[in-house]
């Protein structure tokens, strides 16, 4: 079984049947979309579409979906009786979607749109005749009758106010991106987190991404289990994690890494207040860091 506040390099179906049964309050995913973009970039405007290999590899759409409904089952015996389970989707995979939860056994709850006013432009979208994509779409749904929903503090956010099925919330900030492509803004998971997971509750993403869900599970005293398939993501998950940690601080200018050589990025505290207070670290690159922090 995996432990509780862990990273792990597994497809989903293998972080899924390696849940305890009955153990998960919500299930958040940012499953792959499967949008079969054309490469496209403006670098004026810095923006480009998303192309990569992870969202593109079923041949047909029969085959996407017949792979997405195995872990939508798979998960169900995972959740708790009156958990939740959000999936975010665009108009390419979100009604693929909607319907395998419903054909599943998954209770509707909404189909909510989060509108971005940041949204990229589309590209030539007179010459196509079509609106500018501005929307993502979050299906909700439940184990049964829901156990745990935070109505008053979503109520809070929209002063005093129901909140809606409608979410507007800016794309990521620059000063957010870790390099992942389709990374989800802090703000917005955390919300999702705190609005459909109780403290001290579960929550569960198995295409980890960029590891947003596991900082705002962090942040707001919450469990995750992440899982990632890519190496390379699941090492940047990693070390965003680790740079929550208070045992971490960023490095003075200058300093080598102890074990390397290369320049260090930060400086890692052995888990004593002895040595916290003497000053006594150890120096380490990014690679380093996450290899000592979680012995890999």
């Amino acid at each position: 079984m995996l432990s509780l506040n862990s990273v792990n390099k597994l497809n989903c179906m293998y972080v899924i049947r390696n849940l305890e049964d009955e153990s998960v309050n919500c299930f958040l995913l940012d499953s792959p979309y499967m949008m079969g973009n054309k490469p496209f970039k403006n670098k004026a405007k810095k923006y480009k579409r998303v192309v990569e290999d992870w969202d593109n590899q079923w041949p047909t759409i029969k085959i996407y979906k017949k792979w997405c409904f195995d872990w939508i089952c798979e998960m169900l015996h995972k959740l708790k009786l009156g958990g939740s389970v959000l999936i975010f989707g665009t108009f390419h995979s979100a009604f693929s979607i909607r319907s395998l939860l419903i054909e599943a056994g998954y209770d509707f709850r909404n189909f909510i749109t989060w509108f971005k006013p940041n949204a990229m432009p589309v590209f030539m979208a007179k010459q196509m005749g079509v609106y500018a994509y501005s929307c993502e779409y979050i299906n909700y749904f439940s184990k049964g009758k829901v156990a745990y929903f935070g109505y008053d503090y979503l109520k809070e956010l929209n002063d005093g106010k129901q909140h809606r099925d409608l979410i507007i919330h800016n794309n990521r900030p620059h000063s957010e991106s870790v390099g992942h492509p389709t990374q989800k803004p802090l703000g917005l998971i955390k919300m999702l987190v705190q609005a459909h997971c109780p403290q001290g509750g579960l929550v569960v993403d198995f295409f980890g991404g960029s590891g947003v869900l596991g900082i705002s599970a962090l942040r707001t005293g919450r469990n995750y289990i992440l899982g990632e398939a890519s190496a390379e993501y699941c090492d940047m998950i990693k070390l965003r994690l680790i740079k929550e940690d208070e045992w971490w601080v960023e490095a003075p200018d200058n300093w080598e890494c102890n074990e390397c050589n290369k320049p260090s990025t930060g400086i890692l505290f052995p888990l004593s207040n002895e040595l916290l207070d003497n000053n006594i670290g150890m120096y380490l690159c990014d690679n380093c860091l996450v290899k000592e922090y979680y012995n890999d």
